[in-house]
């Protein structure tokens, strides 16, 4: 969460690892609980970064199944090989 430095710009983290629920990330000015993703938390956010190079494209095909209409933010500088579930580069653009 440094990567937002002091500001409260992260509203939620979800990890579909039932382990980590009620764990959080924090920073200096604030600590986010880690949910689940459920359609519901889902209908209410306007853009999700993912941080996990590895298993981005599962990630935003199962955020996709479940209703997610907004961005998807890949945090990854290569980008990802394919996109078919219209991802977007934090550092740049994706090159499919």
């Amino acid at each position: 969460m440094e990567i937002v430095g002091d500001s409260k710009a992260i509203d939620k983290v979800f990890d579909d690892n039932f382990e980590y629920t009620g764990y959080a990330l924090y920073n200096k000015s604030q600590v986010v609980p880690i949910e689940q993703p459920e359609m519901e938390a889902l209908s209410k956010i306007s853009c999700i970064i993912i941080t996990s190079y590895l298993h981005q494209e599962i990630i935003a095909e199962k955020l996709r199944m479940l209703g997610f209409k907004g961005r998807i933010i890949t945090a990854s500088p290569r980008g990802c090989l394919e996109n078919k579930f219209k991802m977007e580069g934090l550092f740049g653009p994706i090159f499919d």
